[in-house]
């Protein structure tokens, strides 16, 4: 049977349209939301700013607007009623919050108080999707009406259970939000510190020599050896978050045009960057290792007397990526690019002495280690409440 839901002895499958009402938000468009004023969300904020629920919201419009929005109150479930795929329509949000707030129009509004509200927006955001998926009307844009959504069904277990699952769910939402919250506060240290120690504008204890401007010609050589691809070297791909290994997404033979499709082979620690989408910050270190990939790429040796990782922070830094594209050549903004030959005639300004370049690098890439730690944590984080959803939210597993 369609939509048929599974449940355990105890649970019940409810329709939307069975537990409460439905109403449509209306008015608040974007030029009238102001600083100061009665809160308020409009339907593009369910998508980008709001996970499953919210105490409270960002926005505001001014009090004139009131007679003209909908109001919303403590645990009303927001739905987009319009969107660009059917794969995100239909998505919904629980207001938990005390203060009344409005909701603007293409927001569909469903006022019920039998379920945990927070229980049914992690049920439809999750395993639920796949009715709201089918039932998503239009192409260029997609549209779901209350009429619709009155027929999906949910599965509804005890009020005890809702809550537990609901608490169960939250906790781990926290320490996702929490981990998120950590991992900003870290990217912005680390971009203080770039910006303090790549400059020079702070000293590390102990070091007093004087740096030097000089020009990168005499930091990096370009290399310039190739190799056909018969499975000598790994085929890897020139990306902004590095070099990584080949796939169908990346798939650039059809620029190799020499006889014998020779690929430019590069090394572990090579500064390497895509001369036309150097603007899209398209630089990076060689973490990979030895690899080929295609000829249009560039990718400089960091000559031994100085630190390749310093080296690499200076070069991947917004600021030197805007300083260099004074050089870049092309009518075509899309195929403006910076020849090696020119990258080489950039300046950068450097410590005299190799061993302070490495301890500001060091720093850096102790923040590097901190930031990546925490993004694996989130991942984990992540991972471990998909599958606790699946689990809870099917009654697969009882709490």
């Amino acid at each position: 049977m369609a939509n048929k839901i599974d449940i355990p002895n105890g649970w019940e499958v409810k329709k939307l349209g069975e537990i409460g009402n439905f109403l449509k938000g209306k008015g608040i468009k974007k030029d009238e939301l102001c600083d100061n004023g009665l809160p308020c969300v409009i339907y593009g904020q369910i998508y980008t700013s709001y996970d499953f629920y919210t105490d409270k919201f960002t926005s505001f419009i001014p009090i004139n607007l009131k007679p003209y929005t909908t109001e919303i109150y403590q645990n009303d479930i927001l739905f987009t009623g319009s969107g660009e795929t059917k794969e995100e329509i239909g998505k919904s949000i629980a207001y938990i919050g005390k203060e009344y707030a409005y909701a603007g129009g293409d927001i569909i509004i469903l006022r019920q108080d039998k379920i945990i509200s927070i229980f049914i927006t992690y049920y439809l955001n999750s395993i639920g999707r796949k009715q709201l998926n089918r039932l998503g009307q239009g192409d260029s844009v997609v549209h779901i009406y209350k009429s619709i959504l009155e027929s999906v069904k949910i599965p509804v277990p005890p009020l005890a259970e809702q809550e537990k699952i609901a608490e169960i769910l939250s906790l781990w939402d926290k320490a996702i939000e929490h981990t998120k919250e950590l991992i900003a506060y870290k990217e912005k240290q680390k971009k203080g510190l770039m910006q303090n120690l790549l400059t020079g504008k702070k000293r590390l204890h102990g070091w007093t020599d004087d740096w030097k401007n000089i020009e990168l010609g005499e930091v990096l050589t370009e290399r310039n050896i190739y190799a056909e691809k018969n499975g000598k070297y790994h085929h890897v791909s020139l990306t902004k978050y590095g070099i990584i290994q080949k796939n169908d997404k990346y798939d650039r033979d059809y620029l190799v045009t020499k006889q014998g499709k020779e690929y430019k082979i590069t090394r572990k620690d090579d500064i390497c960057y895509n001369p036309a989408n150097l603007k899209f910050g398209v630089i990076c270190k060689n973490n990979y290792g030895v690899g080929i990939f295609s000829p249009i790429y560039i990718t400089f040796e960091v000559n031994s007397d100085y630190n390749t990782d310093f080296i690499a922070f200076v070069l991947t830094q917004q600021s030197f990526i805007d300083k260099i594209r004074r050089y870049e050549e092309g009518t075509v903004y899309e195929r403006k690019a910076v020849k090696p030959k020119d990258f080489l005639l950039g300046r950068i300004l450097i410590p005299t002495l190799f061993n302070e370049q490495k301890a500001i690098a060091d720093i850096l890439l102790k923040a590097d280690k901190e930031i990546e730690l925490l993004n694996k944590q989130l991942e984990l984080y992540t991972e471990q409440k998909k599958g606790l959803m699946q689990n809870l939210l099917t009654g697969r597993v009882k709490v």
